[in-house]
């Protein structure tokens, strides 16, 4: 009758010390990041002819030059703004 309680007590440590709280280390799982997007396509900038230029506006001349990053001033006229884009082709 002892031997059976000693089995019973020493069954139970060790159920108790396999299934204790805490017992088990469970890794983090840590998310992986989405991968980046790719970059968008840069918007193609139409080329134009200084003969096409010369028939723009001012204001659409300054507009493309904004588009096409190219530096002007709005107190230039038509002719240098066109010469300073045809300059960038």
């Amino acid at each position: 009758m002892e031997m059976a309680i000693v089995l019973l007590l020493l069954l139970a440590g060790v159920v108790y010390f396999i299934v204790r709280p805490g017992s088990k280390v469970v890794d983090e799982v840590k998310p992986t990041p989405a991968p980046a997007p790719a970059p968008a396509p840069a918007p193609s900038v139409p080329r134009f002819e200084s003969s096409e230029l010369e028939t723009m506006t001012k204001a659409d001349l300054l507009d493309l030059a904004l588009v096409k990053d190219v530096h002007v001033a709005k107190s230039w006229n038509k002719g240098r703004i066109v010469a300073a884009l045809t300059a960038e082709n």
